[in-house]
């Protein structure tokens, strides 16, 4: 995904998987960035990284190191001092073109740079509102999904399945939206779903949008979403821009939580 997003913005990409093919590369080879993942072949990353920066070749080299937002508060100094930005995993575009824009905007010119947008800065002028129930089991996805709907300006609480979020559901009813996992223990998101439209999660949640999320975009899927009673559908992983058109798409069709619930613009 990375490669393919990278060249799909015109970057020129060296892959390598072998981390002394890599610096033999570099020492014959100016480049730009250097993205490094946690497992390389034949040498650790913080060993990689300690002989790029020690390197008068490659010293100044932006170095992005690839990780999860729960990995990188685990790992040592020896590491985080050294690399220039981290890109979290699951990757999203939109993550990816902020990142890319910071690491170069030192190297823009002062006219160049005031007309560059970032995405993350054209989205700060609007924003939604509101408190979210996400309905998620796995910790990762959990703290990523989590991150972009606080970007967006979501309250964000969380439930690891359904049975918990039918339980939230009934001692709160100031909830602008559910986003529901489908595959879950205990109480599956289809399940689950079936139940608050029953109104088994308070008789003002029985209307609730719910957005499904799901790793299995398979044909039929949204189908069966719609079915279950869910508003829409969105496959994981998430995409920022992607997740802020269904929710508009929602709160357009679900007018008196789209009223109440409507994105604020910031001026």
């Amino acid at each position: 995904l990375l490669k393919r997003l990278l060249k799909k913005w015109q970057i020129q990409v060296i892959h390598k998987q072998d981390g002394d093919d890599a610096f033999q590369y570099l020492q014959e080879h100016n480049v730009d960035s250097i993205f490094v993942t946690t497992h390389i072949n034949e040498i650790p990353s913080q060993q990689f990284i300690n002989k790029v920066k020690s390197s008068s070749q490659n010293s100044t080299t932006d170095i992005v190191y690839i990780t999860s937002v729960i990995e990188e508060s685990t790992l040592p100094p020896e590491i985080t001092s050294k690399v220039n930005a981290f890109l979290y995993t699951p990757i999203c575009q939109s993550q990816l073109y902020d990142l890319l824009f910071k690491l170069n905007e030192p190297k823009l010119t002062p006219d160049t740079s005031s007309n560059y947008v970032t995405p993350s800065e054209q989205n700060s002028k609007e924003s939604f509102s509101g408190k979210v129930l996400l309905v998620e089991d796995n910790q990762v996805n959990q703290v990523v999904a989590k991150h972009i709907l606080s970007q967006l300006g979501f309250e964000v609480s969380i439930a690891d399945n359904g049975g918990m979020a039918i339980k939230a559901l009934k001692t709160h009813d100031d909830f602008t939206l559910v986003f529901m996992d489908c595959h879950m223990p205990i109480l599956d998101g289809y399940a689950a779903t079936c139940l608050i439209r029953k109104g088994e999660g308070g008789k003002n949640n029985s209307k609730i949008p719910i957005i499904a999320m799901t790793a299995n975009a398979l044909k039929g899927d949204k189908e069966k979403c719609i079915e279950a009673g869910m508003d829409n559908y969105i496959s994981k992983p998430i995409d920022k821009e992607v997740l802020k058109q269904v929710v508009d798409e929602v709160f357009a069709k679900n007018i008196p939580f789209g009223i109440h619930y409507s994105k604020s613009i910031k001026h």
